[in-house]
């Protein structure tokens, strides 16, 4: 048998497991949407740890379900830690932007009071100098 006839073969057998009919669907999709977004909110709010945790417990074949499942689990919980990552590095670079602003402020605020210093610093050369010469006079 050919691979071409072993294709065949396989979409003929699961044909209507894969192509559900209209009313199937329309009870099918509501319930596993709300399912899914349930889950998406747990797995939000779990930490790395944890996900970590389930993305293995959910990889380990425990023959209860086909491999097909064992695999679309796993990759859900690790699209769920992908995604806690993600908002995670965004935070972080919220609070790295945040304290590169601040860093900015202090650095021209040092550049300005290094101009007032050097303002004055001439101001007070000037004086002695001015000073010097005006004690020197006839």
């Amino acid at each position: 048998m050919s691979d071409a006839d072993k294709i065949l073969a396989f979409l003929e057998e699961h044909w209507p497991k894969i192509n559900k009919n209209e009313a199937d669907l329309e009870k099918y999709f509501p319930a596993k949407r709300s399912n899914a977004e349930i889950e998406t909110q747990r797995d939000l709010q779990k930490d790395i740890k944890h996900l970590l945790a389930d993305i293995h417990d959910e990889s380990l074949d425990d023959q209860s379900r086909s491999r097909e499942m064992t695999v679309s689990r796993t990759m859900a919980r690790f699209a769920s830690l992908l995604a806690v990552l993600s908002f995670k590095a965004d935070e972080q670079t919220r609070h790295n932007l945040a304290m590169q602003d601040k860093v900015v402020r202090l650095t021209w605020g040092l550049f300005w009071l290094t101009i007032a210093i050097c303002f004055v610093a001439a101001v007070q050369t000037f004086l002695l100098i001015s000073e010097y010469y005006a004690g020197k006079a006839p």
